[in-house]
């Protein structure tokens, strides 16, 4: 897998893991705003997008077999949709699809999760996706909110230093 955080958030008073080294990484990228996700039976910190340069095309006639519905819990601003289609093996997460069902164009989408199911008649993949520019304004805003928020903590973390480092002062001149 790679690793390639969105940027480096730096832990003003050290980390330490206490869990199981998986949900350790998966702590560490939340921090830094950076899905973790599998692909292929190897773990992947980094944008979903970063690995995708090809874009392809999912429409009935490519082989979409259900009209996409809406789904996940509004983290997208209530833009996740799930639709299924007949086995692709270029779909997967990160990948870039421009999705039109047979009412509704929905335009450059990125797909953000999936499952392949095989059964002995048919191999489909449901998928969830947003459209890419909700995508991406998204991860802008949390990327954000987290940078502002760790700034927050850098400062409030100096502040428990400078406290500590007074309180092992007046010890010292007490101690005299």
């Amino acid at each position: 897998g790679k690793l390639n955080l969105a940027y480096n958030h730096k832990f003003a008073n050290g980390y330490t893991v206490s869990k199981s080294p998986l949900n350790g990484i998966a702590d560490v990228a939340k921090t830094a705003n950076t899905p973790v996700y599998f692909l292929n039976g190897k773990i992947y910190v980094q944008k979903i997008t970063a690995s995708k340069k090809k874009k392809i095309i999912l429409s009935p006639e490519t082989g979409l077999t259900s009209s996409p519905t809406p789904s996940g819990d509004g983290a997208y601003k209530g833009m996740q949709m799930e639709a299924q289609c007949l086995m692709r093996y270029d779909i997967g997460i990160g990948t870039v699809a421009n999705i039109s069902s047979g009412f509704k164009k929905y335009g450059d989408c990125i797909i953000i999760g999936g499952v392949r199911e095989f059964t002995s008649s048919t191999a489909t993949v449901t998928f969830q996706f947003v459209p890419l520019k909700v995508y991406n304004s998204v991860q802008k805003e949390n990327l954000s909110k987290d940078k502002k928020k760790s700034a927050k903590d850098r400062v409030k973390a100096k502040k428990d230093a400078n406290k500590i480092a007074a309180e092992k002062k007046r010890r010292r001149s007490r101690k005299k």
